[in-house]
């Protein structure tokens, strides 16, 4: 499974994020927010998850501790398909 972070944050603030919480995904900048618009982004985090096949499977808006259990699932189920 790949994992890819797009942000709208500066790269001075997510390279200040990291370097205390490391990630191990690939990052884009969305620095004109044409990826945030194209998916219709309104708050952050917003999370998308995609099958094999590029079919958005789950959409997270916002976070909790219910939310990452939600998400496990999504991908395990993504994952079997």
């Amino acid at each position: 499974m790949d994992t890819l972070v797009i942000t709208t944050d500066s790269r001075a603030s997510i390279n200040d994020f990291l370097s205390k919480h490391p990630v191990d995904a690939a990052m884009l900048f969305d620095d004109n927010m044409a990826v945030a618009q194209a998916y219709q982004v309104t708050a952050t985090p917003t999370g998308f998850l995609a099958n094999r096949q590029g079919v958005l499977k789950y959409t997270s808006v916002g976070w909790s501790n219910d939310k990452m259990s939600e998400l496990q699932a999504e991908v395990d189920k993504a994952l079997s398909e």
